[in-house]
C-alpha cells in the first residue's frame, strides 16, 4: 500500500493516510485482515529530495497514534538537507525512527544505521 505525494514538492497527502486509517483501522476496533500497522515516512525523500515539514510530521505522528499504527520515520538521508531547512522529527509511543550511518558518511556497501523508538 503505497500513498500518493501532493503539489510541486511532491509532500504526503495525509488527508488519503487519514482515510486509509480511518477505513481499515476503526477507532476502538483491534485486529483484522487489511489493518494498517506501521506507516513509513521518508523524509527527506530518495530520490525528490522533499523535506516534510514539521506540521506534516506532527499530523502523521497524530493519525498513527489515533488509528493504532505505528509511523516509522525514515531520516536517511537526513545529512542531505541543503536548502537550508531543518529535519522534521518526532518521538512518542507510537514512533520509531530510523538513521542510517552509511547513506550519511558515504559508505557504499556497509550497511550501519540505528533505531530509535520509545521505552
Amino acid at each position: 500500500l503505497t500513498g500518493p505525494a501532493t503539489g510541486p514538492d511532491l509532500l504526503p497527502d495525509l488527508d488519503w493516510l487519514e482515510r486509509t486509517l480511518g477505513e481499515r483501522n476503526p477507532i476502538g476496533k483491534t485486529g483484522g485482515q487489511g489493518r494498517v500497522r506501521l506507516v513509513t515516512l521518508v523524509t527527506p525523500c530518495n530520490p525528490t529530495g522533499a523535506n516534510v515539514p514539521q506540521g506534516l510530521v506532527d499530523r502523521a505522528v497524530n493519525l498513527c497514534e489515533a488509528y493504532g499504527a505505528w509511523l516509522f520515520l525514515d531520516h536517511a538521508y537526513a545529512h542531505f538537507i541543503h536548502d537550508g531547512s531543518r529535519l522534521a522529527t518526532r518521538t512518542g509511543p507510537h514512533v520509531l525512527s530510523g538513521f542510517s550511518l552509511s547513506k550519511a558518511f558515504g559508505m557504499a556497501g556497509w550497511r550501519i544505521g540505528c533505531l530509535a523508538y520509545p521505552p
